[in-house]
C-alpha cells in the first residue's frame, strides 16, 4: 500500500467516522482488506490525517512496515553479490 493510499484512508475514516471500509475502497480504489489493515496498523500509531500530513512518504513507509520483521528467514538472507552475478553472465556471450 502506498503512502497517498494511507493518508486518503486515514483522512476519510477521520472525517466521516461513519465511513465504511467499502466506501472508502471505492473513494481510495483498494480493496476493503487493505482499507482495514491501514486503519489497523493506524491505530495503535497513533497516527491521524494531520500527522500523516507532515510525514515524508518514507517515514510513512517505515512506521507502516518497519524493516526488522523480526521473520528468521528475513535476517538470514544474504544480499546477492551483483559483481560477480555480472562477470559469470558475462562469460556465458555467444557472439557472431
Amino acid at each position: 500500500m502506498q503512502p497517498f493510499e494511507i493518508r486518503k484512508i486515514v483522512a476519510a475514516k477521520q472525517l466521516s467516522p461513519m465511513t465504511s471500509n467499502r466506501e472508502a475502497a471505492r473513494v481510495v480504489g483498494i480493496s476493503h482488506p487493505s482499507v482495514q489493515k491501514a486503519v489497523d496498523r493506524a491505530l495503535p500509531l497513533e497516527l491521524d490525517s494531520a500527522r500523516l500530513e507532515v510525514m515524508s512518504d518514507s517515514e510513512i513507509a517505515e512506521a507502516f512496515y518497519p524493516k526488522s520483521s523480526g521473520h528468521p528467514a528475513e535476517a538470514a538472507k544474504a544480499d546477492p553479490d551483483f559483481s560477480a552475478l555480472a562477470k559469470e553472465l558475462g562469460q556465458g556471450r555467444i557472439t557472431g
